[in-house]
């Protein structure tokens, strides 16, 4: 069954300690955490991670997936985003996409496997040589390479944009049900919505985990607020991090601004959000998932407009021709990679920080779709 979400975007830092990668081999010739040298070694060593998070999405733990009766139910709201334009730090860099994501399809890609294509699916006609390369441990995230660089055109995109987060406007609201106490919880379902604008209200958020939060009814069914549109049967929570279930196609609403947004279409996507030990708060969350090849120009055309980059100018062909050279994934494959086929899908991730708020009463109205800055004529 599709599913459908809503989005926005924000600075994801790691967590390294909650989870182990003492299993975890790179393949010869994967890139190096700095992501820029080859190492041609397979990494034996069991040095400690200081790093991103780790590279692999928590695995679904032991046990049957049924309620405990006595899990608590945590709603969480997403006061930060980010796109891949500046890094966990905050500073903005070309190479930000690097450190975040996961390694989705399990094959480390150095600049020399991506060179001679092996191990991946086979480049697409007119990508660079280096297009298939992976980020920091392997994580693969081209569409945050591409977008990272889109939006770092415009200072502060991103600090603009979680500027207005904070203060109130329109973000996700996440819930997740039955959450016991244990390290690993094999049921643990959840759901997303869209928030309500808060900016004017006479109590904006404070992000204490008292603030009121409303959600869209366009998220929710029969203005129902316990049944969200988008949900997650089979979440589970392994190492203390909290997995929205096993990897399946997501209709995203992605906002790039207070009022703008725009649908995503996501193949084998997931979501991950650190939480505490108490289940009382959570932190760094990610979104990954592939985006099919068909709907890399509707999602670039919504990105442009809202920068005024609009059809027909050299600018906006470039950047549709650069996007159209991303994909690094097979989308449907195992493990999304078949070395039989031209690459249909591209590698995404989006970070985002979250805070607790109070339980979601509240449903108000829509709101509406921004309008095109662009004119078909462009």
């Amino acid at each position: 069954m599709r599913r459908f979400w809503v989005l926005a975007v924000v600075p994801f830092v790691g967590c390294a300690q909650l989870l182990s990668y003492d299993d975890y081999r790179e393949r010869a010739g994967a890139p190096v955490d700095g992501g820029v040298a080859a190492d041609t070694l397979v990494d034996d060593t069991a040095v400690e991670d200081t790093g991103p998070p780790p590279a692999r999405v928590p695995a679904r733990p032991g046990g049957a997936a049924v309620a405990s009766g006595k899990g608590k139910t945590l709603w969480l709201a997403a006061r930060t985003y980010s796109y891949g334009a500046s890094t966990p730090d905050g500073v903005t860099s070309s190479t930000a996409w690097t450190f975040y994501g996961y390694d989705l399809d399990e094959v480390c890609t150095s600049e020399r496997d991506s060179i001679e294509n092996r191990g991946t699916c086979r480049r697409p006609p007119g990508a660079k040589q280096d297009s298939l390369i992976d980020g920091q441990r392997c994580r693969d995230n081209n569409f945050g390479r591409a977008v990272g660089a889109v939006i770092g055109i415009l200072p502060d995109a991103e600090k603009s944009l979680n500027d207005l987060v904070r203060s109130g406007s329109t973000t996700w609201i996440l819930r997740i049900d039955d959450l016991d106490p244990d390290a690993d919880d094999a049921f643990a379902p959840g759901a997303l919505y869209r928030s309500s604008d808060d900016r004017t209200s006479a109590t904006p958020p404070s992000w204490d985990g008292n603030d009121d939060r409303g959600v869209q009814s366009d998220s929710i069914v029969d203005g129902d607020v316990t049944k969200a549109v988008l949900t997650f049967p089979r979440g589970y929570v392994s190492s203390g991090v909290w997995v929205s279930g096993d990897p399946a196609p997501m209709k995203i609403i992605a906002p790039i601004s207070s009022v703008g947004f725009f649908p995503v279409n996501l193949a084998s996507a997931q979501i991950t959000v650190e939480l505490d030990a108490g289940r009382t708060t959570g932190a760094h969350a990610l979104l990954v998932g592939a985006l099919p090849a068909a709907e890399i120009k509707p999602a670039v055309d919504q990105i442009t407009d809202f920068l005024r980059v609009c059809p027909g100018t050299p600018l906006y062909e470039s950047t549709l021709t650069t996007f159209l050279q991303l994909p690094d994934l097979s989308v449907g494959a195992p493990k999304l990679q078949d070395l039989e086929r031209t690459c249909d899908g591209v590698s995404a991730a989006v970070a985002f920080e979250v805070s607790p708020i109070k339980p979601v009463t509240r449903v108000v109205a829509p709101i509406p779709p921004r309008k095109p800055r662009c004119t078909d004529a462009g």
